[in-house]
Order: C-alpha cells, then sequence, then structure tokens
C-alpha cells in the first residue's frame, strides 16, 4: 500500500497520534531517492504530511462531517521541503 520507506515511518506516526485505525484511508504515491541526500528526506516528508492529513480529517469527522481519504505525492512533499530557497529578504 505504501513504499518501502514510508510505511515504518507512518506505523510510527500513527501509532503516536492513536490514528492507527485510519490507515487504510491513505494513499502514498512515489518514493525516495527525490534529493540526492543520504536521508529519505521524500519519505520522511510525505509520511509526515499523511498524518497530519489523517488528524485533520479526524477533527474533521468530530463535528460530524464524512470520514476523508488522503493522498500524498512523495515528489511534492520531498518539493515542500524547499520553501525557503524561495524566499527573500528586502526585496
Amino acid at each position: 500500500m505504501y513504499p518501502a520507506g514510508v510505511s515504518d515511518r507512518l506505523a510510527a506516526l500513527f501509532e503516536l497520534g492513536a490514528l492507527t485505525r485510519c490507515a487504510d484511508r491513505v494513499q502514498i504515491f512515489g518514493a525516495d531517492p527525490i534529493f540526492s541526500t543520504v536521508f529519505d528526506v521524500g519519505d520522511a516528508a510525505a509520511a509526515s504530511l499523511a498524518a497530519v492529513g489523517v488528524a485533520a480529517g479526524e477533527l474533521h469527522a468530530l463535528g460530524g462531517g464524512p470520514p476523508q481519504s488522503v493522498c500524498v505525492d512523495t515528489r511534492a512533499a520531498a518539493a515542500s521541503l524547499l520553501g525557503f530557497a524561495l524566499q527573500t529578504r528586502d526585496g
């Protein structure tokens, strides 16, 4: 269901947040390596964003909304880590 590097990270995050029952609502596409680094930053970013999405979906459900599913693209998740490179100071 998930790329190999993501499943362990996602399972750990779900366990921390008591969200293991929601694991079937998550789809993650793609896998590292995205950037040339020894760390699996794309997989970690995808797992983190998926966990946040599931938590937000659970809050929505607590308010009476329908269950939500979460889809994360690993390449897009990795790209979200580069926002600092687009920032400038004083113009």
